[in-house]
């Protein structure tokens, strides 16, 4: 299951189709891996097809039952079979931007149903071995090994699925439980429950290597959880940092505010989180009329990002390139007033006053927020021109 946008979908070759109102996409990469596994063990061309049958029908089942569940909660569903399995991506049918599920309890039951509805065809087909007429002999091994086959795919992948890893299905329901919980700290914990379960998995795969053959997919799969975990807990870390770093920007402490970015900057390997505590650092550095500092830092943004428009306003306004009455207005009012505010008070009766004579011309002014305008004058921040 993958709450996304539908835009996650990869191109390529691939068979599409429609199940229960829902559009099906299978792509090549699912075919060509299955048939591999398949042929492991030295298996007939018959064998190989009848896996593949069998690897698709149950990963198919899996998926609709995220997507049947998903519908009982109105969200709308797109299932695509890849490499790794299957994804079933979910969309708000009401066409509301918010993206997921209406409760902590949808998203838990879309979680588990994946599992769910594998487990039930498991027992189907189960019951429906013992119910079936002995066959010849020439066809009881065949039937035996398509019965082992179907309850492995079905049974034992559903099982290892619920165990609470993220990001498969019960590492999804482990963190609706608790977000429920824990609204701020729920996401971090389930990432911290995925590397702690996720390394004891991969120990134990490790073990059993020789003895499981099984082991080896199982401990790559919890290797994947793990890696994926850490990525995550390391942005969520520079993100906390980085709060750190502006709650000491409200408090006017722009020293704190700029040690806390650069900290954040040098730990951060997330170029988005990066970017954001460079921004910080800039305008820190500018409170405290440190120029230098503030280029350097704004040099240093990635290359592969583009700074907000309230940094590029604030550059704008210092080269008088002439395009920063524009750019502030993109800027959003709270935005504008947490940042322009305490800049430009921190630099009244300072050698940068001239700065704010120079920035806040009639131009400038007209581009800002009304309540900002208003709180500019209030603190008498002279020359200011009147708002029109």
């Amino acid at each position: 299951m993958n709450p996304a946008p539908p835009s996650t979908v990869r191109p390529g070759p691939a068979l599409s189709f429609s199940v229960l109102g829902f559009p099906v996409r299978a792509r090549a990469d699912f075919f060509i891996v299955s048939a591999l596994f398949g042929s492991s063990g030295g298996r007939s061309l018959q064998d190989v097809f009848a896996w593949v049958v069998i690897v698709f029908v149950s990963v198919l089942v899996h998926e609709l039952g995220h997507a049947l569940i998903g519908r009982v909660f109105g969200c709308r569903s797109t299932i695509e079979l890849h490499t790794m399995g299957g994804t079933t991506t979910l969309t708000p049918a009401d066409g509301v931007s918010r993206v997921g599920h209406p409760s902590w309890f949808g998203d838990l039951a879309i979680s588990v149903a994946g599992p769910t509805f594998g487990l039930l065809l498991g027992g189907v087909v189960w019951l429906a071995s013992r119910g079936i007429p002995t066959l010849p002999l020439e066809h009881e091994e065949t039937a035996r090994w398509l019965v082992r086959q179907l309850l492995w795919v079905n049974v034992g992948w559903s099982l290892v699925n619920l165990v609470p890893i993220l990001p498969y299905d019960g590492g999804q329901a482990s963190r609706a439980v608790l977000r429920r919980l824990s609204p701020t700290e729920g996401d971090r914990v389930a990432h911290v429950l995925t590397v702690a379960l996720g390394v004891a998995v991969i120990v134990v795969a490790v073990v059993l290597r020789n003895r499981w053959g099984g082991s080896v997919w199982v401990g790559y799969l919890a290797a994947r959880g793990v890696f994926g975990s850490w990525a995550e807990l390391q942005k969520s870390r520079g993100a906390r940092s980085l709060s750190t770093a502006w709650a000491a920007w409200d408090a006017r402490d722009f020293t704190a505010s700029r040690a806390g970015a650069e900290r954040t900057v040098e730990h951060a390997r997330d170029s988005r989180v990066r970017g954001a505590a460079l921004e910080l650092v800039v305008f820190s550095c500018l409170a405290l009329r440190d120029a230098a500092a503030a280029k350097k830092a704004f040099d240093a943004y990635p290359e592969e990002l583009e700074p907000s428009a309230l940094l590029r306003a604030v550059v704008a306004l210092d080269r008088e390139d002439g395009t920063a009455t524009a750019l502030l207005r993109q800027v959003d009012e709270a935005v504008a007033t947490r940042v322009l505010l305490p800049l430009i008070t921190a630099w009244r009766e300072t050698p940068w006053q001239e700065r704010v004579t120079a920035w806040l011309d009639a131009s400038t002014v007209s581009a800002l927020p009304r309540e900002l305008q208003e709180r500019l004058l209030a603190l008498q921040v002279s020359p200011l021109p009147s708002p029109r």
